[in-house]
């Protein structure tokens, strides 16, 4: 991969430091006095051709001053006076800057780790601590520490008045911060669905930072310490189409973001103002085709113009323009390259090249103005950059920052964000408050924020990535368009950070959250203060018993369902019901959503088992007797709900709602629940109408579906769709009436990030509590059961860790207590490419009694592991105490352990799942001509090849040849050979057709569809038509876990092959772009000294070249490519990483 830098002479002036006789910044902008060379000579003047003819002048001729009008990395040079010396360098001292950096995402794919990497910003810097081979060090800032959860930083934006450099990660979803003073990298300041964001921008002004979100369509902001975010820009109805890349100019106040759509593409700029953010007030900078795919953008001071990177399909640019879009230039241009990232400094150009190709040079048509390129050449992939450096601000006419902190910390005065304006004729202001997403301004000062609490009846729910708990009116008054744009607020929480179960008493509509950081259970009426209810308390879901004051929860780590009495503020009692682990029938833990069926003193739990058709709902007494499955075989069961008189529960993958009557429930025998299969046969029977089938795919075909929780008001179901990050309902009524199913309306807009918990408050308000309980001393949770007769019982129950004692108290055991305390929770793996199993490691456990730690020596360790439906695995630790690893294929596999000491009297256990997924491919779905066939895949050792099965793993390429070696394969499109389809030559630019699959170990996608890295030895070859070989590659995430042809994501149609025989060369097709064919001129960064001493002749075409390199030795090439990259000038390799 590549760090592209370009230099060229710009209108900005570097100084000179008098007090330590240096020179600020790259010595190449020198514009000083001195007029001798190192070894004292005389310069001449730069207009004069006596004694030499100069070969470059700088744009001010009319003197002998030293300059650097080539962009020497050496540094100022003169041509001399002296007749036998035509040239030397001058002695001009850099001042030491040890605070400009050039910094990077860095992503190794073969340990899927990624890096933050910084070196000096100056290239001349850089030049100066690289080795004779042309290698020097960088340093990785920070990376990415997570061994379950993959990472891949991709979008940066540095704030040097702060010292901050923001960043994104893809994989992880969020936006972290690296503290470049203390050397602190905080993650997690904004979660959730940041997969989409695109670019980071910051404001250095007023230190907002904005970013681009290509999935929600939206442009966000958010404070600097990231305690507030909203949405500047909401694209979703922008017929421009969504944003990508962003710029920020601070001190004219313009934001700049790049639109993406086909042939459509734009930039366009808007005032960075509260107002100014008006579609209507949009500026078009440019737009297709003068800009295609638009990656990147920033912003020079210097020039006060805008930079882009431009990706073309085939090739790529870097083009720049004034603030208002005229004057484009294109200053690069580069067959086969994409570039990404883009930042400035001094008059430094940095660009990300993602797939590894050299950069051409340009010259600008003013020849006092030269340009040149050089690269950095890296070990992994680079995304986006950024520059750090106090130079890349402007020292002079900075603007008076608005939103300065006040007395009160507050930003401009603002409670929450505060945002750039211009204010009207006669007004002070020159600033906006801006609250966060769910809060409202107050009034009449607007600097304020509160959440506009709504009346019952109202829709609540949990986003667990937010975080936060929202609200919104039920309202079935609004058209469909209102709907979308429904109003919502927030419920805002000063005890908790990070909501993620919810459940609500109706009968008081208390609301009921779990935070699982800090391990607590709150409880909120609206008119009243939170309280705590339970600490130590890992909540994954809950529902609310008001008839016995109890909280049935899902316990996060161990998935049993406990039960937490909230009777008294004064004692905390739990007590585990369900242990999901103990029943040896049941050998899954994934139990996720609680329901209660309050007139039958049932509760019900969902268990997805996260493999498909093996999903149950299981159901037990209040206080866990009588368990018994009633649902199996389902594709993985989600939310569940109890109306008076049905059960619904959620089909997540299927995306079906099913509605079940209790009275068809009661009928099921506790032998064998009924099967998915078996539930949608009776909801098709015309004759029996116990179970209803609302089937939400079928209504909204090609879309996916995955339905979290459900809920039920009047004559609509209420659901939250994870994959639409919104609440959707369907009207049942109708459906009921005419049997068919209208396409479900979204409620509330798509801007939430995973719904969990989904609740509907009715202003039913009543007193349920059973006096019966006060029966139960306040040592004991009171727990209801159904008589026979069908009256309410109740049980009066000892917590966890008690027994009943001689009085009828229940009193805390008397033994000591041991309890491991970083048992592993539930946990999902996935399998690395070209592998069927997974590795899992299981760390030795640590165990505590009264807060002292206990050595595990002294216990005695007994570990085993089921597999679903198989037999247990017993096994042990060594005496070493060492780590162990095992190999899990597909499926849940519960690992548990237990430990021993004193002869058995003390005992410790605890067990855990590990979800396993293994992506994999089916070969034996594709039909291929007889007379193909397979010859090399890429998951098999060197040397072998064994024919392709049903079950091949993710990254397993399969290359394909004809059986007659005269023959080759020849694509048709709807019967026409695909190199005579109009407009599909030049997507054959970026196929992969052909390979060499030898010695391939590792593959990368590269950010292009078909691209593959080199280390596979695969080809661009997709303008040989027709071809020697074609890639199948197994790509999970395709419609049906197929493997896929390297022409499937260009056209639609039917694509078929043939082997023919080969008639001529295809037809009107460019030259794929390799490194063999490219019509490189060799950069002036690449001139040697020599070069100076006579003029540059016109540089003649390289047509000719091309057929002799095609006919050279592989060898003498990689001669020649090494040969220019080790030039003196030429470029720099990365050493080594520190």
């Amino acid at each position: 991969m590549r760090l592209a830098t370009a230099a060229f002479i710009s209108a900005a002036e570097g100084s000179w430091d008098a007090a330590n006789k240096c020179w600020k910044g790259p010595t190449s902008r020198y514009s000083g006095d001195i007029s001798k060379t190192q070894s004292g000579k005389t310069c001449q003047k730069w207009s004069l051709d006596v004694p030499h003819v100069p070969k470059h002048r700088p744009a001010d001729p009319e003197h002998n001053h030293c300059r650097n009008p080539d962009l020497d990395l050496a540094g100022p040079w003169c041509y001399t006076t002296d007749p036998e010396t035509r040239w030397e360098y001058c002695n001009i001292d850099s001042c030491d800057d040890q605070e400009s950096y050039v910094v990077w995402t860095n992503f190794d794919s073969d340990n899927q780790s990624s890096h933050l990497v910084k070196v000096h910003a100056n290239p001349e810097v850089v030049r100066n601590q690289t080795d004779t081979s042309g290698s020097f060090s960088v340093h990785a800032i920070t990376m990415s520490n997570s061994t379950e959860t993959k990472s891949e930083f991709w979008a940066l934006g540095a704030d040097y008045n702060n010292k901050r450099i923001y960043w994104t990660d893809y994989r992880a979803q969020q936006i972290g911060m690296y503290d470049w003073e203390n050397s602190e990298t905080r993650e997690g300041l904004y979660k959730g669905m940041a997969h989409g964001i695109e670019n980071l921008a910051v404001d250095w002004v007023t230190g907002n930072v904005y970013w681009t979100d290509s999935d929600y369509k939206w442009i966000m902001v958010a404070d600097k310490d990231f305690n507030h975010f909203n949405a500047v820009y909401k694209a979703a109805d922008d017929p421009n189409g969504p944003p990508y890349g962003l710029a920020i100019h601070s001190t004219k106040q313009y934001i700049f973001w790049s639109t993406y759509k086909i042939m459509g593409a734009k930039i366009l700029r808007a005032d960075l103002t509260a107002d100014g953010m008006d579609a209507t007030k949009f500026k078009t900078i440019t737009s297709f085709p003068t800009v295609h795919d638009v990656t990147g953008l920033t912003v020079d001071y210097s020039d006060d113009r805008l930079y882009w990177t431009d990706f073309l399909g085939s090739a790529a640019v870097v083009s720049s323009s004034d603030l208002d879009g005229n004057n484009v230039v294109q200053h690069f241009h580069r067959t086969g390259s994409v570039f990404w990232g883009v930042d400035t400094f001094d008059h430094y150009l940095y660009v990300t090249d993602i797939y590894p190709k050299f950069m051409n040079e340009e010259h600008l048509k003013d020849a006092a103005n030269e340009q040149k390129s050089f690269r950095y050449s890296l070990s992994g992939r680079p995304r986006s950059v950024t520059v750090y450096s106090p130079y890349s601000t402007p020292i002079e006419d900075v603007p008076v920052n608005p939103c300065a902190e006040d007395a009160y910390g507050l930003q401009g005065g603002c409670e929450h964000i505060c945002i750039p304006s211009k204010p009207p004729s006669g007004a002070t202001k020159n600033r906006t408050c801006m609250c966060s997403i769910g809060y409202t301004l107050k009034k009449p000062q607007q600097v304020g924020c509160y959440a506009d609490f709504q009346k019952a009846p109202f829709l609540v729910f949990a986003d667990i990535d937010h975080g936060l708990i929202f609200q919104m009116a039920m309202n079935d008054s609004l058209s469909s368009e209102q709907l979308e744009k429904h109003e919502y607020n927030v419920i805002p929480s000063e005890l908790t950070d990070e909501i993620h179960a919810l459940c609500v008493d109706q009968s008081t509509q208390t609301l009921f959250y779990a935070d699982k950081t800090k391990k607590i259970l709150v409880s909120k009426r609206q008119s009243e203060p939170e309280k705590i209810v339970a600490e130590n308390i890992i909540a994954l879901s809950c529902a609310i018993d008001p008839l016995g004051k109890n909280i049935f929860i899902v316990e996060s780590e161990t998935r049993n369902i406990q039960v937490i009495s909230y009777r008294s503020q004064d004692i905390q009692l739990v007590k585990t019901v369900v242990d999901i682990a103990a029943s040896s029938e049941v050998d899954t833990q994934n139990t996720q959503n609680v329901a209660l069926d309050l007139e039958r003193k049932r509760v019900c739990w969902t268990d997805p088992t996260l493999t498909e058709n093996k999903g149950r709902i299981e159901c037990a007494n209040f206080d866990g007797s009588d368990r018994k499955e009633i649902f199996n075989e389902l594709n993985w069961p989600q939310g569940v709900k109890f109306e008076k008189f049905n059960l619904l529960f959620t089909e997540a993958l299927s995306g079906i709602v099913y509605e079940i009557k209790l009275s068809k429930i009661d009928t099921i025998s506790s032998e064998k629940g009924l099967s998915g299969q078996e539930l949608q046969n009776i909801a098709l029977d015309e004759n029996d109408s116990s179970v209803t089938m609302y089937n939400i795919s079928a209504a909204m075909p090609r879309v996916k579906q995955f339905q979290m929780d459900v809920e039920t008001f009047g004559d609509y179901i209420y659901y939250a769709d994870l994959k639409h990050n919104a609440v959707e309902r369907i009207n049942r009524k109708v459906f009921k009436e005419t049997g068919k199913l209208d396409r479900p309306q979204q409620y509330g807009p798509g801007e939430f990030f995973s719904i969990a918990s989904l609740h509907i408050v009715t202003d039913e308000l009543s007193d349920k509590y059973d006096s019966k309980c006060d029966e139960c001393d306040d040592s004991k949770l009171c727990l209801l059961v159904r008589n026979e007769d069908g009256s309410n019982g109740y049980k009066c129950e000892c917590p966890d860790n008690s027994d009943l004692g001689v009085d009828g108290a229940c009193l805390a055991g008397t033994t000591k207590e041991y309890s491991i305390i970083n048992c592993p929770a539930a946990t999902i793996v996935s399998a690395d490419k070209c592998r069927l199993v997974a590795d899992y490691a299981i760390e030795y456990p640590s165990i505590e009694s009264d807060g002292v730690v206990e050595s595990p020596e002294n216990f005695e360790w007994n570990f085993y592991s089921r597999f679903s439906g198989g037999d247990r695995d017993a096994f042990t630790f060594s005496d070493s105490k060492a780590d162990k690893v095992l190999q899990l294929k597909q499926g849940r596999t519960v690992i548990v352990l237990e430990g021993t000491k004193n002869e058995g009297a003390d005992e410790v256990r605890c067990s855990w799942s590990v979800d396993v997924s293994v992506a994999t491919c089916d070969w034996t779905n594709i039909f291929l001509p007889a007379d193909v066939e397979p010859f090399q895949s890429s998951c098999q050792p060197t040397g072998s090849f064994v024919m392709p099965g049903e079950k091949e793993p993710s990254g397993q390429l399969i290359n394909l040849r004809c059986k007659d070696e005269a023959k080759r394969i020849q694509p048709y499109l709807n019967g026409v050979k695909f190199q005579d389809v109009e407009d599909k030559s030049a997507s054959l630019r970026s196929l992969t057709t052909s390979s060499d699959l030898s010695e391939c170990e590792n593959r990368e996608d590269l950010g292009g569809e078909g691209i593959v890295a080199k280390e596979c030895k695969v080809t661009r070859g997709g303008s040989d038509l027709p071809m020697k070989s074609m890639l199948y590659e197994c790509k999970p995430d395709a419609e049906d876990n197929k493997f896929v042809h390297p022409f499937s994501h260009l056209v639609e149609g039917d694509i078929t092959f043939k082997c023919e025989i080969p008639a001529s060369p295809p037809r009107g097709l460019p030259a794929t772009p390799t490194e063999d064919n490219n019509e490189d001129v060799t950069p002036k960064s690449m001139d040697t000294d020599a070069e100076k001493t006579a003029d540059s002749p016109k540089k003649k075409s390289f047509a000719g070249l091309i057929i002799f390199f095609v006919v050279l030795l592989v060898a003498v090439v990689g001669f020649i490519l090494y040969k220019r990259m080790k030039n003196e000038y030429g470029g720099f390799s990365v050493r080594n990483l520190v």
